[in-house]
């Protein structure tokens, strides 16, 4: 893992650049969310879960647990609101497309309630159009 660290006037930023291993998610998500909560008045709870799927997510789905690709994280704390981006270097998916976990035929599926979790928490979730990096952001006060 890489790890860096950048500050401006009014924003903290934190990378992480990881190989899509399993094994690599909770070290990624403690190492993110001890920075945001080390600074921010912020549920750790609700950041460890949206974390923790979306790079769940890139490794599994977007990077298919290629080791080779990488994951990219990268969390911005501004005045107002926390702004957690992650990417990967698979082709995305339509994530206009996905199915809802609370629909009858769905509820015993072992998946796809990843980004249904990710969406309850934050505050605000957007994908790029390639589909392949998803921003979440939680306002905070």
């Amino acid at each position: 893992m890489v790890f860096t660290n950048a500050i401006t006037m009014t924003t903290l930023k934190k990378c992480i650049t990881l190989s899509s291993q399993v094994t690599k998610i909770n070290d990624a998500v403690s190492e993110l969310v001890d920075f945001v909560v080390g600074l921010k008045r912020i549920e750790d709870f609700t950041l460890s879960v949206a974390l923790t799927e979306a790079i769940t997510n890139a490794i599994i789905h977007g990077n298919e647990k290629d080791p080779a690709k990488r994951v990219f994280a990268e969390v911005l704390i501004e005045p107002e609101r926390v702004v957690l981006q992650i990417a990967d270097e698979g082709i995305g998916f339509d994530y206009q497309k996905l199915a809802d976990p609370t629909k009858k035929e769905n509820l015993h599926k072992q998946s796809g309630r990843g980004i249904f979790f990710v969406r309850y928490f934050m505050d605000e979730v957007k994908f790029n159009q390639v589909g392949n990096e998803i921003t979440m952001i939680k306002y905070v006060k």
